[in-house]
């Protein structure tokens, strides 16, 4: 099974935001995404202190997550019951801002 697709995250401080692309590929159960190495408006992504993958068996309202730490650390292994989940994932930095989520994949486990 393989499902890649390119999203790009929106982080918040206060008044300033930056907006950075992620990739993630879903392979044989792994749950993989590229960290940023910058933002969109060219700038360093040095901000990122990890990531929450969330999952939902319906392709919204996203009720659990795992946060991933550090922010080297880009893949989730699920411990999911066999069937179809969605799975959204989204950045954050020390101060707790949370980036937009992803737009879900589907993931069909056996």
């Amino acid at each position: 099974m393989r499902a890649d697709a390119e999203y790009k995250l929106r982080c918040f401080n206060g008044d300033t935001s930056e907006l950075a692309t992620v990739g993630i590929d879903v392979k044989s159960y792994l749950v993989k995404w590229a960290a940023p190495k910058r933002n969109v408006d060219g700038s360093p992504a040095n901000s990122i202190a990890g990531y929450k993958v969330y999952w939902n068996n319906a392709p919204r309202d996203f009720k659990q997550s795992a946060t991933i730490r550090p922010e080297t650390n880009t893949e989730w292994e699920p411990d999911l019951p066999s069937g179809t989940w969605y799975v959204a994932v989204s950045a954050f930095d020390e101060a707790g801002n949370e980036s937009e989520l992803s737009k879900p994949l589907t993931l069909t486990l056996p």
